[in-house]
């Protein structure tokens, strides 16, 4: 499989809703006390402005390596 970087304009795309849905979910997840304090440092770094940016930018990156998948009408 090749996975090729996503541009810009795709992410914006995948990371803001479309008109008449919901603008932000809240969402749980559990995570190692590793990876937690690796988000820490990056946000810390000024990689990302929140733990919520760089979550959302990685599953957006991660959602687009299966492109076969549209959206699910749930």
């Amino acid at each position: 499989m090749v996975i090729t970087q996503p541009n810009e304009e795709t992410l914006m795309e995948l990371q803001c809703p479309k008109p008449g849905h919901a603008k932000k979910e809240n969402i749980n997840a559990t995570l190692s006390p590793h990876l937690a304090k690796r988000m820490d440092q990056l946000v810390l770094a000024g990689e990302f402005s929140s733990v919520s940016d760089l979550i959302s930018i990685a599953v957006t990156e991660f959602l687009m390596k299966f492109p076969n998948y549209e959206e699910a009408n749930v």
